[in-house]
């Protein structure tokens, strides 16, 4: 025996899908107000670490490159001064000697590049993979922070990677 749907059945079963339609959509958009907003998140997106601490000066994507523990290491990222004076940035890398990056006021320097300065250390105490201490002077604020120690392995590091010793900075 076949069933008969009576128009007062359908309009019932159309306002319960309507319904739980509207219930699913406003259920949907309370919990995406739940999520974190990642976008206030303070990271690095890139190889480098970038610095906080510094007043008007920002260190922006910093990382090491060296061949080895022992060999020497260039500095890359850059420097931002967002002051109104030139500011001499001292980047000093733990058990070894420091290098001297001026910066212009409104300025930025950019390290490793071909165009850019040239930060090299004449010897990193940690072989690539590891994380180098550094403390990063700017005029009288002070950071210290560990950057990434890289090697040539990856293609757009293979040409960066210092042979030599120390920069004149």
């Amino acid at each position: 025996m076949t069933r008969v749907r009576r128009p007062a059945d359908r309009r019932t079963a159309r306002l319960g899908r309507t319904a739980t339609l509207v219930v699913g959509a406003a259920a949907l958009s309370l919990l995406a107000g739940c999520a974190p907003n990642e976008t206030d998140a303070f990271y690095a997106p890139s190889d480098g670490l970038d610095t906080r601490d510094l007043g008007d000066v920002r260190g922006v994507n910093l990382l090491v490159l060296s061949s080895g523990e022992g060999d020497a290491g260039s500095l890359h990222g850059a420097f931002t001064n967002d002051g109104g004076s030139t500011v001499q940035i001292q980047v000093s890398p733990e058990g070894g000697s420091p290098v001297t990056v001026p910066v212009d006021a409104g300025d930025t320097v950019y390290l490793g590049t071909q165009d850019g300065e040239d930060a090299t250390f004449a010897s990193v105490d940690v072989a690539p993979g590891g994380l180098l201490p550094l403390t990063i002077t700017a005029g009288e604020a002070t950071e210290d922070i560990s950057v990434p120690v890289l090697d040539g392995t990856l293609p757009a590091y293979s040409d960066s990677v210092p042979s030599t010793g120390p920069s004149a900075g």
